[in-house]
C-alpha cells in the first residue's frame, strides 16, 4: 500500500507544474528580508516575501511566496498554513531557498499564535504509471 500511495504524493510532476507557474510569472518582492510583518510587527521577515504575478490562489488572492538567496528560481518547497484569525488556509511557495532559509521561514510563520504551518519539501519521485509505454 505504501508504494501505491507514494505515487500519488509529492511526485515530480507536481513540482514541474509549480515551476512552470513560477517561471512563467513575475516573482516580485512585497516585503524585503529584515522588515517587520504588517500583521505581527515583532516578527521580521527572514527572507524576501512576495507574490507570483498572473498566478492566483484558490480564493482569488495572489499566490504568495518566500524568495530565497539561491539563483535557482524553482520551488524548493511549499508551506500549507492555517490561520484561525483570517479563517483561511494558505499555500505559499518557497523559491530558491537554502536549508537555513527554510528553517527560518517555518520558525517565522509558526511564531504567531494564531497561525501554524507545515512544510512539504520538493519531491522527485516518478510515479509507476509514468513509466508505462501504454
Amino acid at each position: 500500500m505504501k508504494e501505491q500511495t507514494s505515487e500519488l504524493e509529492n511526485n515530480i510532476f507536481f513540482w514541474q507544474k509549480l515551476d512552470t507557474l513560477i517561471l512563467s510569472g513575475n516573482v516580485e518582492a512585497i516585503s524585503k528580508a529584515g522588515t517587520p510583518s504588517p500583521d505581527y510587527p515583532k516578527l521580521v521577515y527572514p527572507v524576501d516575501f512576495g507574490k507570483v504575478s498572473d498566478v492566483l490562489s484558490n480564493s482569488g488572492a495572489p499566490f504568495y511566496c518566500f524568495i530565497g538567496s539561491l539563483k535557482d528560481r524553482r520551488a524548493t518547497a511549499v508551506i500549507v498554513q492555517a490561520d484561525i484569525l483570517e479563517r483561511e488556509v494558505f499555500v505559499k511557495a518557497l523559491i530558491g531557498c537554502t536549508e537555513d532559509e527554510i528553517r527560518r521561514i517555518i520558525k517565522f510563520i509558526n511564531a504567531a499564535e494564531f497561525q501554524k504551518a507545515i512544510l512539504v519539501r520538493r519531491g522527485s519521485d516518478v510515479p509507476g504509471w509514468a513509466h508505462s509505454d501504454q
